[in-house]
């Protein structure tokens, strides 16, 4: 990187330098084009890919514990790179991904107990289906943290991200992870009955209207295998609304194995639950 730099730099010095020359020098497009391609884009091309590829190395013998979730160097560069969007900055998007960006907040979640009876753990839920977990959906906009956990069970899952505000999917794909950009009223790119789960968080509340909501529920009914989980993560609405999205929510004759509803305000109410999806006749 260091000579690339130095030749740039004498590249200008002599253009600075023969300025007056090539002022009275007609040099055509073509040449132009093919001085910026050979001298400067490709030479850049080289070195950002080159940088792309760059992994610090294992320290033998260390007494230091990787984190599960992502490794050294990707949190130095999340605290270099998106320390502009943690939860201290106002201005920093979608405002109900507070934390997202905050990997001591984060790493907490889905792993630790906590005293509000909607938040269920990963081996809880996985305890409903022992070993028929293996692949799921994770339907929400976050950094891929329920991604990273689940990894650490042996479940590979898909995180859909839609970039409101802050660079969801490149945080998702940056961790190592599979993000999907999918918008709501989009059908899922996904064969039928191939899913062991899906869980959602964060995004679909209620403020979505209940013809979306319809059709969302069927696609994720249609992707989700027999006897596959659909895990509703701490989904809030207002309480005057709650008979019209349990019904939704519950119209499809899902088996429960968990169900919880919590206060969130005065006006708002919280609803965690796994549902099972019963086999149906072809």
């Amino acid at each position: 990187m260091e000579e690339l730099q130095e030749k740039l730099e004498r590249s200008v010095q002599e253009l600075e330098k023969f300025k007056d020359q090539l002022d009275k020098t007609s040099i055509t497009r073509m040449e132009h084009k093919r001085f910026l391609e050979q001298e400067v884009i490709r030479p850049l091309h080289s070195a950002h890919l080159s940088l792309r590829q760059i992994r610090l190395p294992r320290i033998a013998n260390s007494t230091i514990k990787e984190e599960p979730l992502i490794n050294t160097f990707i949190v130095e560069e999340i605290r270099k790179n998106f320390q502009c969007l943690s939860s201290k900055n106002h201005k920093r998007g979608y405002s109900k991904c507070t934390g997202c960006f905050e990997m001591e907040k984060e790493r907490l979640k889905w792993v630790t107990n906590s005293s509000l009876p909607m938040d269920f753990l990963i081996t809880d839920v996985l305890a409903i289906k022992p070993g028929e977990i293996r692949i799921g959906l994770d339907f929400g906009v976050g950094t891929g943290t329920f991604a990273a956990r689940m990894r650490e069970s042996n479940v590979t899952i898909i995180s859909t991200a839609l970039n409101l505000g802050a660079p969801f999917s490149e945080m998702i794909a940056l961790r190592g992870l599979i993000p999907l950009y999918v918008t709501l009223n989009q059908r899922l790119p996904f064969f039928d009955n191939t899913m062991d789960l899906i869980h959602t968080n964060g995004f679909m509340d209620g403020w979505i209207d209940l013809m979306l909501m319809d059709f969302i529920l069927f696609d994720w009914d249609r992707i989700l295998r027999p006897g596959g989980l659909l895990w509703i993560d701490r989904f809030f609405c207002n309480r005057k609304d709650l008979d019209d999205y349990m019904y939704m929510f519950l119209q499809f004759r899902y088996k429960k194995h968990k169900w919880a509803i919590s206060p969130k305000s005065k006006d708002e109410v919280y609803l965690s639950a796994v549902l099972e999806k019963p086999p149906r006749a072809i």
